[in-house]
């Protein structure tokens, strides 16, 4: 078989790095195939008249993009796809590549799983194993594909070469759509307090905060709260009135200090919810490392009654 007329489709901004022949391994049986290597994926191709590639949870699509006829096969009932015999692995799946001899590569990918891939000789599998290692674990962020990806323009969009991808996200736009801004709504209001990332850097520039919070009062309850992450509000439902806020844990300490400004705010987020109903706190810590936290970092826990700990863990 002619390997140029196996050519996969790309998206833009993809490009092919090299391709190589060779036998792959899902589970116990091996496929003869192309193996296509790109700036963004693995594109196995199988070169069975009937392809049958073996795997779990792996997306296998026809030429078509889409998903794969599965069916039922085999003693140790492994889940068959079936269809073009194409599996795309994104690199970013590629947790570890390795020799295992002379001839062969195994990658391991993040859900722990293994694809066996055996090549021709010793030189071409080496080759191989550099190119796959490179690209998966590239340390230059400008390198990675999300900054060469570029979307197909439709006739009534600009070029996509014309977008500025970092201002495709609108944050005020966003919060507007969840209607904290504009329309009547006079509760909230956009602080730029964290304008350069000074005061945290784990927060965005622009914050949207209660309008009766003075930006003085926001620096106060920073400084109560580890790493000045004091509570933001993150989503909203617009018609059960429900917010999502986040920060991290108040610093009470030993003396159980505390700060009418954090307190003032969190009572003001409340009283914006409407209809008298309390916080419910979900702490991402076990109760006793929160414990633990309050000795060795000075650390704490919200005064509420109702808190979640463990929430990570679930």
């Amino acid at each position: 078989m002619d390997n140029s007329s196996c050519l996969p489709l790309l998206l833009q901004g993809e490009t092919l790095i090299s391709q190589h022949s060779c036998t792959v391994r899902f589970t116990k049986s091996d496929v003869p195939a192309i193996v296509f290597v790109s700036n963004y994926r693995l594109i196995v191709k199988s070169l069975e008249p009937k392809p049958y590639i073996v795997a779990r949870k792996l997306c296998f699509e026809d030429e078509g993009g889409g998903c794969a006829e599965g069916c039922g096969a085999g003693e140790d009932r492994e889940e068959y796809e079936r269809g073009e015999g194409i599996a795309k692995i994104p690199l970013s799946f590629i947790s570890a590549i390795q020799a295992c001899d002379r001839f062969s590569a195994t990658i391991r990918l993040v859900d722990s799983k293994d694809v066996q891939v055996n090549l021709k000789d010793k030189s071409t599998a080496s080759e191989f194993i550099d190119i796959v290692s490179n690209m998966s674990f590239c340390s230059n962020p400008q390198d990675w594909f999300v900054f060469s990806y570029q979307t197909t323009p439709c006739s009534s969009s600009p070029s996509s070469s014309d977008i500025d991808g970092w201002n495709v996200y609108n944050m005020v736009a966003e919060y507007k759509r969840l209607e904290l801004l504009g329309l009547d709504s006079n509760l909230w209001r956009i602080s730029s307090v964290n304008e350069n990332f000074s005061l945290c850097q784990t927060y965005t520039k622009l914050l949207v905060v209660p309008s009766s919070i003075s930006d003085d009062e926001l620096l106060a309850s920073a400084r109560f709260r580890q790493n000045n992450r004091f509570p933001i509000i993150t989503w909203h439902n617009v018609q059960s009135r429900t917010m999502l806020f986040r920060s991290s844990q108040p610093m009470v300490g030993l003396l159980g200090r505390r700060c009418k400004e954090d307190e003032r705010l969190l009572r003001t987020c409340v009283d914006y919810m409407g209809d008298g109903r309390g916080v419910v706190v979900f702490d991402c810590r076990s109760s006793s490392s929160a414990i633990v936290q309050r000795y060795l970092a000075g650390g704490g826990r919200e005064l509420v009654r109702s808190v979640y700990y463990g929430i990570a863990g679930a």
